[in-house]
């Protein structure tokens, strides 16, 4: 069985020609929807934005490493993510039991710290997401960060939208 005969049928039973119209019209229906949907336009103002990034359970040498003006890159992608302008050290706290009263309670761990670094960057925002350049902002988010001589995981605790500039 051949795939085109004589008569210029496949498989003796389509014409060609009808193949390569019925194919031109699929491409056409395509083009045209294509063509005829209206792209959502997300407005996207360009920004300062301020947000407090936490890190919970470090040591005193990764409060020492940071310094105001420190740039901050996320670790696992490697982009930047904002300027630090204000580094706040905490207690760390642990919870710890007295076995012979049988309690627990909480007690802070004089070798730890938490660590709220306030971070300043340009990003934009939509209706319903804020970017500290290509970070993905909101409260809760965790993301791992790192700076010259300190790295760590943490989560954003707040976010302060500073100043907006319609495009």
């Amino acid at each position: 069985m051949k795939i085109i005969d004589k008569k210029g049928k496949l498989f003796e039973k389509v014409s060609i020609i009808d193949v390569l119209i019925v194919g031109f019209l699929c491409l056409g229906a395509i083009f045209l929807i294509n063509m005829s949907k209206e792209e959502a336009v997300v407005e996207t103002a360009k920004e300062e934005v301020v947000f407090t990034f936490e890190a919970k359970d470090v040591t005193q040498s990764f409060y020492d490493a940071i310094e105001v003006g420190s740039k901050v890159y996320n670790s696992s992608r490697n982009y930047y993510v904002g300027q630090v302008v204000e580094v706040i050290k905490q207690p760390f706290y642990v919870w710890t039991e007295d076995l012979e009263k049988g309690l627990f309670y909480v007690k802070e761990d004089p070798n730890r710290m938490t660590v709220h670094m306030v971070i300043k960057s340009q990003g934009t925002s939509s209706e319903h997401n804020i970017y500290a350049g290509q970070e993905l902002i909101k409260i809760g988010h965790i993301f791992p960060i790192k700076g010259k001589g300190f790295a760590s995981n943490g989560v954003v605790i707040d976010i302060k939208e500073v100043g907006h500039e319609k495009p």
